[in-house]
């Protein structure tokens, strides 16, 4: 059951014993009436493994802190192989993906300058490991429906209700495939960041946007929604995400479909980290949504 600092549980001795194993900031044995410092000490553990900081140890968390060591061992081993995958230096100005925790980072100069929240594919659509390049900011864009979409999910309404198409601003061109119209209902919004890659997976805007209010957001059919997209298209448009706010805006507000090369073509990696070191020692956990950690795991042992 839920441990409630504040309502004097007796399984909090346990719990301040747990949490000081791998908290340099607290002591199990530290003077703490009401047991403020203690509510703070799981808020933190909270924050280092992407639970919800609300400083009462619940179900998740208790899950959490209940995963066998080995089983964190093996976790580092992993991640520790994926940055061998990684080049020496990611460069001074790039974006960063990380689809275990559905988290995306812009870096400048070793500083972040855009956190976001983004929606990554679902386990049976997942999002890949990769890097590319962004080259151009597309606003107002079509939505070239990919050909398993089409098939499995569009076109089986179209047979139930002809005007499906028409109803949602879709048409069928010369060549066959399903499109989407620029529009407030587009599946890609406003914004797309065009980064040719060989899994045809990009960073785009989303009209649904109240899905990333979820604390789960394996949503998608891979590609990544980003809630902070305009200030991550004005970054990679001017370096500036306010001066490249009013170009932006000022493209998207035009309303014709437009791609704007880049100066400087943009780095990005799309990762997964499921094992994050903190800049005191610390070090957090994700969870293996796509069950990646067990594979690598085999394969490191032949």
């Amino acid at each position: 059951g839920t441990i409630r600092p504040a309502l004097q549980d007796p399984r909090a001795l346990a719990l301040r014993a747990r949490l000081a194993l791998e908290d340099p900031s607290f002591s199990a044995n530290q003077d703490d009436p009401g047991n403020g410092q203690l509510t703070e000490a799981i808020r933190r553990y909270q924050a280092r493994n992407n639970l919800r900081p609300d400083g009462i140890a619940g179900h998740e968390t208790l899950v959490a802190l209940n995963v066998p060591v080995s089983t964190r061992i093996s976790t580092i081993i992993v991640n520790m192989e994926r940055w061998r995958w990684m080049p020496r230096s990611l460069g001074t100005r790039y974006i960063a993906v990380n689809a275990a925790d559905a988290s995306l980072r812009v870096v400048q100069d070793g500083k972040t300058v855009i956190a976001s929240r983004v929606i990554v594919g679902r386990p049976r659509s997942a999002t890949p490991i990769f890097d590319a390049m962004v080259t151009g900011v597309t606003v107002n864009p079509f939505w070239n429906v990919p050909p398993s979409i089409a098939r499995n999910e569009i076109l089986p309404k179209v047979r139930r209700n002809p005007g499906y198409l028409a109803s949602h601003h879709m048409f069928i061109d010369g060549s066959g495939a399903v499109r989407q119209s620029p529009g407030a209902d587009n599946a890609l919004g406003y914004v797309k960041l065009e980064m040719p890659n060989r899994f045809n997976s990009y960073l785009h805007d989303t009209p649904a946007r109240k899905l990333f209010a979820r604390d789960e957001r394996p949503l998608s059919h891979g590609c990544i929604r980003v809630e902070q997209i305009q200030p991550l298209a004005a970054v990679a448009l001017t370096g500036d995400p306010v001066a490249g706010f009013d170009v932006l805006q000022a493209a998207i507000g035009a309303g014709n479909n437009k791609t704007i090369p880049l100066d400087k073509p943009l780095p990005v990696f799309v990762l997964y980290w499921t094992a994050i070191a903190g800049q005191e020692g610390t070090v957090g956990f994700r969870s293996d949504v796509y069950g990646r950690d067990q594979r690598l795991l085999a394969a490191l042992a032949g």
